[in-house]
């Protein structure tokens, strides 16, 4: 599946755990998908991943499925940015400026893939994107089933990375990690 994505973009420390991300999602039928944090520059492929991107791609190869795909930002900026990189996929991805913890606090349908990739992981501002990291996870968690899965970005960092909060606290509620990499995905299943 990775192979129909820009594979070749893909940066080496996230391959795997991409792959396995994107087999889940097929295999799942997986339908309603949330990304916090947007696409925010073109070609930035090893620094930022470029979720948005791929999901928008994968989310075009889905023969017909109805695909809900939600990025949300509370920066317009990057909003705007990702609405103009993704302007040929543009059918495939719906773009929300909004506080990313409110708006999956009020989120009201299942979610069957949650991406947290919001609020860069700065020298200084470590433990902040660890608590947004954390915060935008229980916010999500009700809308979470067993069939979800979830993607942490930015996790092989010093300090333990975006998710030094979020992973050990959902791995106390049943959930397991099945990629433990730079991007860190948890499934219930």
């Amino acid at each position: 599946m990775i192979e129909q994505l820009d594979a070749e973009k893909i940066s080496p420390h996230r391959r795997e755990a991409l792959g396995m991300f994107f087999r889940l999602l097929s295999e799942r039928k997986s339908e309603h998908i949330l990304e916090t944090g947007t696409l925010r520059k073109e070609n930035n492929w090893h620094n930022d991943g470029g979720f948005t991107w791929l999901l928008a791609r994968w989310a075009s190869l889905q023969n017909g499925r109805n695909i809900n795909f939600h990025t949300v930002d509370h920066d317009p900026i990057a909003i705007e940015t990702s609405k103009r990189i993704l302007r040929p996929l543009m059918r495939h991805v719906q773009h929300d400026c909004a506080d990313s913890v409110q708006f999956l606090r009020h989120w009201a349908q299942p979610i069957d893939a949650l991406i947290l990739d919001s609020l860069d992981y700065l020298a200084g501002q470590e433990g902040q994107a660890q608590a947004q990291n954390l915060d935008e996870a229980l916010a999500a968690l009700p809308n979470l089933h067993a069939q979800s899965i979830v993607a942490i970005d930015d996790c092989k960092l010093a300090g333990g990375g975006k998710g030094a909060l979020t992973i050990p606290y959902l791995q106390a509620r049943g959930w397991r990690v099945i990629c433990d990499d730079y991007v860190t995905v948890l499934t219930k299943l």
